[in-house]
């Protein structure tokens, strides 16, 4: 699981998750509150992107 801070560039921790992929993670999360959203990353498969706000 990854956590994008105000500092970090996107790019950066993208590769990272794809780095983790390729080295046997079955799962892992980025978790990007600056574009409120979270990306899935599993096994064999696309990133999953689950974008959230405000709903009701």
């Amino acid at each position: 699981m990854e956590l994008r801070s105000s500092s970090d560039v996107l790019e950066t921790l993208q590769t990272k998750m794809q780095e983790y992929m390729d080295n046997g993670v079955q799962l892992g999360w980025l978790i990007n509150p600056q574009q409120q959203q979270v990306e899935v990353y599993r096994a064999g498969q696309s990133v999953e992107i689950l974008r959230y706000g405000l709903s009701r």
